[in-house]
């Protein structure tokens, strides 16, 4: 394959540099990987150099780094042989590495202009809106280049990642399973399913696509983690608890595995490890989710009926969230623990003054818990007198 590859590039450069061409030895030194003696010996040309020599030199800039002079080669290549469909190519490319996105989208849709039915300049045109983030425009033409080659991996690829960027999470889903349809085995594209089912929360999907990664014998950290957390969603909680503690060996600062295997094995009835992994949540949390995991270690707390600590818990996520219903798990933690229900009706009261319409049930009880709870201190009262 090699071999057969090297050959067309031959015949390709010997096709532009022609049989008659006086620099044959800048041919040789190019095509035995001698850049910089090609270069010599092109320059010396100076301004005898046909479209072909100039075309011949760009490339050995390009081979060696200089970008910008493989630019001004191309270009003045083109000027030379405006009908080269190769040197505008290459013009294109250049303009496209050295970033001047609007000259290469230029040289692209003028070649588009000339062979209208070509996938490469739609999927180079889509390369360019993605660069200058008109995502928008870059979907529309890996489209293009999509219904021209419908075996463009490369274009689907792309596309599927824009409309996932953007959010387009059912058309992403179409192209995705259109793409996978073609290349079952592809595992770039069977991870882009995984984070789509993970984002859709398409969970048995998603546990299905995994299942075929391991498979290709593929079980990277992504994979492992995204399993686990959805089979902690499935109610799965010992494969859920198996696959994250799995990553936690390796991602040991992961602020998200310690909350999810803190959650997984609160549900499997282990409250001190679910109070264990869920503080360490919190000692590594940079994130927003402070307070949501301060909420499940209060949570835990209270299941495992450390009432001093829950409150405590509860406090902090109230402060952070500022979560109604906090108030109402707040005046039940110290209903249960003081003997001195001063501080639970306050809360309780707190909780009523809140207004919080979308939990009915803690609303009424809250009020019922208050009146009974008023009543008790005053016959305490009574019976003291």
């Amino acid at each position: 394959m090699k071999v057969t590859s090297l050959l067309l590039c031959f015949i390709s450069l010997s096709f532009l540099w022609g049989q008659e061409n006086s620099n044959d030895s800048a041919l040789f030194y190019y095509q035995n990987f001698e850049f910089q003696k090609a270069i010599s010996i092109l320059e010396s040309s100076g301004a005898k150099m046909e479209s072909n020599e100039i075309y011949l030199l760009g490339k050995a800039y390009q081979k060696t780094g200089q970008l910008e002079k493989a630019k001004k080669a191309y270009f003045i290549a083109s000027q030379k042989d405006s009908n080269n469909i190769a040197l505008r190519n290459e013009l294109a490319k250049s303009y496209y590495q050295n970033k001047q996105y609007d000259s290469a989208l230029l040289c692209f849709n003028h070649l588009l202009s000339i062979q209208k039915n070509n996938g490469y300049y739609w999927k180079q045109i889509g390369k360019i809106h993605t660069a200058t983030n008109n995502y928008f425009e870059a979907i529309s033409a890996y489209k293009s280049a999509i219904n021209l080659n419908s075996n463009d991996l490369e274009s689907s690829i792309e596309l599927v990642k824009l409309l996932m960027k953007i959010e387009l999470y059912d058309t992403a889903y179409e192209s995705i399973i259109t793409a996978i349809e073609s290349y079952p085995a592809n595992r770039t594209l069977l991870k882009l399913q995984l984070k789509l089912d993970y984002s859709m929360g398409k969970n048995k999907e998603l546990i299905a696509v995994a299942e075929k990664l391991f498979q290709l014998e593929d079980s990277s950290i992504l994979t492992q983690k995204l399993l686990g957390i959805t089979h902690y969603h499935e109610k799965n909680y010992e494969d859920a608890i198996h696959f994250l503690e799995n990553v936690l060996e390796v991602d040991t600062k992961s602020e998200t595995l310690h909350y999810y295997l803190g959650l997984s094995y609160r549900e499997n009835g282990n409250q001190k490890l679910a109070a264990d992994y869920l503080e360490k949540a919190i000692d590594l949390g940079v994130s927003d989710n402070l307070g949501t995991y301060y909420t499940q270690l209060a949570v835990s707390y209270e299941e495992g009926q450390n009432f001093k600590k829950s409150i405590h818990a509860y406090k902090i996520a109230y402060k952070s969230t500022k979560n109604k219903i906090l108030l109402y798990h707040l005046a039940r933690n110290y209903d249960l623990f003081y003997k001195d229900k001063s501080i639970a009706i306050k809360y309780y009261e707190k909780y009523l003054a809140s207004n919080d319409s979308a939990n009915d049930n803690y609303f009424d009880y809250t009020k019922y818990r208050i009146q009974e709870l008023k009543m008790q201190k005053h016959f305490n009262l009574d019976t003291l007198n």
